[in-house]
């Protein structure tokens, strides 16, 4: 009578664990989703602000304004990634933040370049603004592509 019991209640266990895995894998996409958007969302301003070619004024005050905003999407989109994309992540948004330069001399020696000061001659000087935007959007789309695809 109580294996019967045993072997009936048997099924039902096996179901609802496969529910609960179900629900979950579908709450954590949901989560993944969301943290994508907001991604998206926190880049936007800044990758149409730097689209349009006929603006040249303001770029910089633009980054250091929108940098918060940047910097909390990244950090909150990093925890839904797997261990081995947060490097790849790390990467692009330290190439964003602080850009490398090579030193000279020791040659082959690279130097980080404090936040967002790597921009600022670029976009002051007329003949420099449309290849620092370049560069911009450039890391702008790096960080952006870990949202393309959970990994």
């Amino acid at each position: 009578m109580i294996e019967k019991i045993g072997i009936a209640i048997l099924p039902v266990l096996v179901a609802a664990l496969l529910a609960s895995i179900i629900s979950r894998k579908n709450k954590d996409k949901e989560r993944f989703n969301l943290a994508c958007d907001n991604l998206h969302q926190s880049f936007l301003d800044t990758v149409n602000m730097f689209s349009n070619q006929d603006i040249t004024a303001g770029l910089y005050e633009h980054l250091v304004a929108s940098f918060p905003l940047h910097k909390k999407a990244v950090i909150d989109f990093r925890r839904h990634l797997n261990w081995f994309r947060h490097r790849g992540l790390d990467g692009a948004w330290n190439d964003y933040r602080y850009g490398i330069k090579k030193a000279y001399p020791p040659p082959e020696k690279e130097l980080q370049i404090p936040h967002l000061v790597q921009y600022y001659e670029g976009l002051a000087w007329n003949d420099e603004v449309s290849k620092t935007k370049e560069l911009i959007l450039d890391r702008i789309h790096k960080i952006v592509s870990y949202s393309n695809t959970k990994g």
